[in-house]
């Protein structure tokens, strides 16, 4: 039992009377704490208690599960295909045709006398741009202009002066002998690459013939 003090008088009064012997003031009684939503919870009640620790070894488990679980589908799942084609292999680069750039300086439709020319047929005069071109830029070159297209007459020239001086029939000149590099005729689909150029970095191939497919 303890003491409290009157409001009114102040006299202590035991907190178990009902009023204050000296003033006659109702003291304030014990009530049961109202409940919180009909939830069975004292409104001055101490914090919820904790949980049951019994969750804990189970939530362990289902955790545990899905982890073993996932590792056994990693395991069953199929490695990858082997590549129907075999491993890659790197191949040496290509340089592309129209690496070489050409000026066409004159082109025509080649026929025979009589004949009416082929919407396929091609002539053409070409001057490359390219100080040196080697023998395969100059051949893929043959196959880039002839490719569709027959009968096929083409001329290939390092610069415009070879080609005026063959132009004007002076074919000992100088210009004109470093400076007409190969002649190609085509027709039915076989053509024939003949090598013009008597002095310069393809003197080798002089007068030489090879066919070529386009």
């Amino acid at each position: 039992m303890a003491l409290v003090k009157c409001g009114d008088c102040g006299r202590k009064v035991s907190d178990a009377a009902a009023s204050c012997p000296q003033c006659g003031r109702p003291m304030r009684q014990r009530t049961a704490a109202p409940t919180i939503a009909g939830a069975g919870l004292s409104e001055a009640a101490s914090p919820a208690p904790k949980r049951s620790g019994c969750l804990r070894p189970f939530s362990g488990a289902l955790l545990f599960l899905i982890v073993f679980i996932g590792w056994l589908q990693c395991r069953s799942a199929p490695g990858p295909l082997p590549s129907a084609v075999g491993p890659r292999v790197s191949r040496p680069a290509v340089a592309p045709a129209s690496a070489l750039s050409a000026v066409v300086l004159e082109s025509w439709k080649p026929h025979s006398a009589g004949e009416r020319p082929a919407e396929t047929a091609y002539g053409a005069r070409v001057v490359v741009e390219a100080k040196t071109p080697t023998a395969d830029e100059l051949r893929a070159l043959i196959v880039l202009l002839a490719r569709g297209r027959d009968p096929v007459v083409i001329d290939v020239y390092s610069s415009e002066a070879a080609y005026r001086a063959w132009k004007e029939n002076r074919y000992k000149a100088p210009v004109a002998k470093s400076g007409f590099l190969l002649s190609y005729a085509q027709r039915n689909g076989d053509g024939q690459l003949t090598w013009m150029q008597e002095r310069g970095h393809l003197a080798a191939l002089f007068g030489k013939s090879e066919s070529i497919s386009p």
